[in-house]
């Protein structure tokens, strides 16, 4: 049983809103990402070129491609893609184990690692852009090795980077805790910690102990406190800092993985799952409370935020990426504290004004969501 999909239609204020358009790649889209500062989506696409599109400022609108990049990971597949916090470059890494760094204004690839690692890229990630610089770049590879490299403009080669194998699998996902630490989780079960000035180069510095599944995706919450890990098997798992070694706290909430997690406060996540559901997730304590979307039967491979946080692009196994208006949830929790106002003035007085219409659709929407969780005991 798939939880929280009667939620679906309680999403949107109005039956008739038009959806938002999803951007047609050319091909199979393997990654996304958005640019930090303008409504700009760049795809990573299977046949190992970059497509850029000018995202509508009406997402129900068709928005225009307006570039693609080619020459880059030359019969291979674009696997991961990654925009630096200045959104001047974005960075990509390839199945044939290539890096490449292009100049965001003008299209052009101005950085490139031909052998970076010697198996696939997995993963690139700019978690240390804001902290370290937007020159600093982390890549992971199928067998578990984290290259941290300059990424400034030029050729660079392998000695260029600093690494260390962080896994016995592949490298799934990567966060940063400060300028210091980055934590990473892989294909092997394990959550690593890796500290990126110790002497020599980086160093594993804390891991935990093997679960019995993957560990596909990351962040991190409650100001750094809390890391809150996607699984194959579909619990989140809770790790604490300090007590890293295995976790601290589960929640068994998903039926199928949970490939991809994005951070929407300290309290709530986003998660995508292989289900094709993207769930709002509460941490803490830990419920579904709701659905923001479908992508049918493909597992959701990638979320990432808009830059000015009013949508989110997700990516899948087929060739769109599909955009989903998160405005509502912000207007939703204030709703939500109106209604905690409203229901003390009723018991000092029966005689308070009939709740507006969207206050109606709150109540529908917060209600389905204790269905979902109801539901997700049934399991």
């Amino acid at each position: 049983m798939k939880s929280g999909i009667a939620q679906h239609s309680l999403l949107k204020e109005d039956d008739d809103d038009p959806e938002p358009v999803p951007l047609a790649c050319l091909d199979t889209v393997l990654d996304v990402a958005m640019h930090p500062t303008s409504r700009i989506a760049c795809a990573g696409i299977v046949a190992g070129f970059l497509e850029v599109w000018r995202v509508s400022d009406d997402i129900s609108v068709e928005s225009a491609r307006v570039a693609v990049v080619q020459k880059m990971h030359a019969s291979t597949s674009c696997r991961t893609i990654a925009f630096n916090s200045t959104g001047r470059n974005l960075f990509s890494g390839g199945a044939n184990g290539s890096l490449h760094g292009v100049d965001a204004s003008r299209g052009d690839v101005v950085w490139t690692v031909k052998q970076a690692h010697p198996s696939s890229v997995n993963r690139v990630s700019t978690c240390l852009s804001d902290s370290v610089g937007p020159w600093a770049l982390l890549s992971g590879d199928e067998n578990g090795e984290i290259c941290l490299w300059d990424a400034r403009v030029g050729a660079a080669s392998r000695s260029a980077a600093t690494s260390v194998n962080a896994h016995t699998d592949f490298v799934a996902d990567m966060v940063a805790l400060d300028d210091k630490r980055v934590v990473s989780v892989g294909g092997d079960g394990r959550l690593s910690q890796v500290d990126l000035r110790k002497t020599g180069g980086l160093k594993v510095t804390v891991q935990s102990e093997e679960a019995e599944t993957e560990l596909l995706s990351v962040v991190s919450v409650k100001e750094g406190k809390k890391l809150v890990v996607g699984t194959q098997e579909g619990p989140l798992l809770v790790f604490s800092q300090g007590k890293l070694a295995a976790p601290t706290d589960s929640f068994p909430g998903h039926p199928n993985s949970v490939d991809a997690l994005l951070k929407y406060d300290e309290d709530v996540v986003l998660t995508g799952s292989s289900d094709g559901i993207i769930r709002i997730v509460q941490l803490f304590p830990h419920k579904i409370k709701g659905v923001i979307g479908f992508h049918d039967d493909f597992p959701v491979e990638r979320l990432t935020w808009s830059h000015d946080r009013e949508f989110i692009a997700s990516c899948s196994h087929d060739n769109l990426v599909r955009f989903w208006d998160m405005r509502f949830l912000a207007s939703l929790e204030g709703d939500e504290q109106d209604d905690d106002a409203m229901e003390v003035d009723a018991a000092s007085s029966a005689g308070g004004a009939a709740a507006s219409a969207q206050q109606k659709h709150k109540r529908a929407f917060f209600g389905a969501m204790q269905q979902a969780d109801d539901d997700m005991d049934d399991l």
